[in-house]
């Protein structure tokens, strides 16, 4: 429990002071709470206020501290995204387009960090790297073309299980050019 605190308390400083991105300002009337007291919800806020839009990432606290986001961002549900937009009254494909970049930069930073987690999971985590990171050359361009093209409903599926992540984010690194990363800003 003194670790989730401690990671949470860590996470609200860096929104408070190193953040790129920004949805809503760090005012009373957006603090990290919930009158329900969902940890989803809580999470939701910290997406929203661009807590974990840090891309630019020198040195490996930055990485680490997005890396242990990855959990917690994965256990966000459908009752979580329900209960925020109507908390906060933000349609639910804006905080969606959010939430699915927080969770873009969360996974390129546990990548980054541990490549090989072993079995089907580390295919997968190859697959994506590309789209999180692509390379300017004709070769990773024309690859990503290539599992574009091949891309099904069972293979999104398939991924995101391997992952803990919803399908749809796997459709939106796959199939959105403004899903990727600055490629400027990556290390």
């Amino acid at each position: 429990m003194k670790r989730c605190l401690a990671a949470l308390l860590l996470l609200v400083l860096l929104c408070s002071s190193s953040a790129v991105a920004e949805y809503w300002p760090h005012d009373s009337s957006h603090a990290v709470s919930c009158q329900s007291n969902q940890p989803g919800c809580q999470i939701l806020q910290m997406v929203m206020m661009g807590c974990f839009d840090y891309v630019k990432m020198p040195d490996s606290l930055d990485k680490r501290v997005l890396s242990a986001v990855l959990p917690k961002l994965r256990t966000v549900d459908d009752a979580a995204f329900t209960h925020f937009c109507e908390e906060f009254s933000v349609e639910k494909p804006v905080i969606l387009a959010h939430y699915y970049t927080a969770l873009a930069n969360c996974l390129f930073a546990d990548i980054q960090l541990n490549p090989d987690p072993g079995g089907e999971e580390t295919l997968v985590r190859r697959v994506l790297a590309l789209f999180l990171d692509p390379v300017s050359t004709a070769d990773t361009q024309q690859e990503m073309q290539r599992i574009r093209s091949e891309m099904t409903d069972a293979v999104v599926q398939r991924m995101a299980n391997q992952l803990g992540v919803p399908s749809g984010f796997i459709d939106y690194l796959i199939h959105a050019e403004a899903a990727q990363p600055d490629a400027e800003a990556q290390p």
